[in-house]
């Protein structure tokens, strides 16, 4: 996780410039993976190069939000671990 450290945006992608207030960020410890999806939804169409049809979860996160990846529906208060850009269910 990378994290501003002026206004604080928090985002997965690593990058060297905030892209909301143009300062600089910073990787912060992810010391808890496991969030809980707020909304999942179903992509029918794909951009190139990606499965022809997968989930994208809106995920509350540490705190913030972020949206990760799935090749199966998440319900609404699911836990979830996040890898990377990928989230899968906590049995």
């Amino acid at each position: 996780m990378m994290k501003c450290i002026n206004c604080g945006y928090v985002t997965s992608y690593e990058r060297i410039i905030c892209p909301k207030c143009k300062s600089e960020m910073k990787k912060v410890e992810e010391n808890n993976n496991n969030g809980t999806v707020i909304l999942s939804w179903k992509l029918y169409v794909t951009p190139d190069g990606n499965e022809e049809e997968y989930y994208i979860n809106l995920i509350s996160l540490n705190g913030t939000k972020a949206l990760c990846k799935s090749s199966s529906e998440l319900k609404e208060g699911e836990n979830v671990m996040i890898n990377g850009q990928l989230c899968e269910k906590i049995t």
